[in-house]
């Protein structure tokens, strides 16, 4: 579990490098500070590590649209061990996120609509947020869409296309896809 854990936390730090710049040109300096306040406290640095106050920290930006604070709620609340899940409430941050246009969220929406995990299972709603995410060119995406063609979930049962989306999330480093397609070709 501590690997899903670091892995999760991992992947919050690298979607919050990759969009921090763009949110901190349009948040009003409250929700960006609040926000960066909120990590401080998730991360234990320049604060002593409490998961309670970051949560407070991200909701006050979140309030001000701040979409990293609102992506991360939706982590903390869906995911995250240290902290009480609520895949209701975690599913509602992230499709704010989502709605916006960041790809992880996208991803993520797609795959609590997967799972039916804080929302109605649907298929065809998990499908549409794959595709929206891995537009962006996001690997994770790209690779659930491979999954979604492979079983028929959502959409027609199609190998070629699974196939398609494998070797597309593979280039794009997704070590998942990579897996698939050397089980699929009989390679260690």
């Amino acid at each position: 579990m501590d690997f899903v854990k670091k892995l999760i936390k991992k992947k919050m730090k690298k979607t919050q490098e990759t969009a921090i710049s763009a949110s901190s040109k349009q948040m009003p300096l409250e929700a960006e500070g609040a926000y960066q306040l909120g990590l401080k406290y998730y991360y234990g640095t320049e604060a002593p590590r409490n998961f309670e106050k970051a949560v407070r920290w991200w909701k006050l930006a979140a309030s001000h649209d701040h979409t990293l604070a609102q992506y991360n709620l939706g982590v903390v609340y869906s995911f995250d061990d240290d902290f009480e899940r609520d895949y209701s409430e975690g599913t509602k941050w992230i499709r704010m996120a989502a709605e916006k246009g960041l790809a992880d969220a996208q991803n993520a929406l797609g795959a609590a609509y997967a799972r039916g995990r804080g929302i109605a299972e649907d298929h065809t709603e998990a499908v549409h947020w794959f595709r929206m995410a891995a537009g962006q060119g996001l690997a994770a995406a790209r690779y659930n869409l491979g999954i979604m063609y492979e079983y028929g979930y959502g959409v027609e049962k199609n190998g070629k296309e699974a196939m398609k989306h494998y070797r597309k999330a593979a280039t794009a480093g997704s070590a998942e896809a990579q897996q698939e397609l050397r089980k699929k070709n009989n390679r260690p």
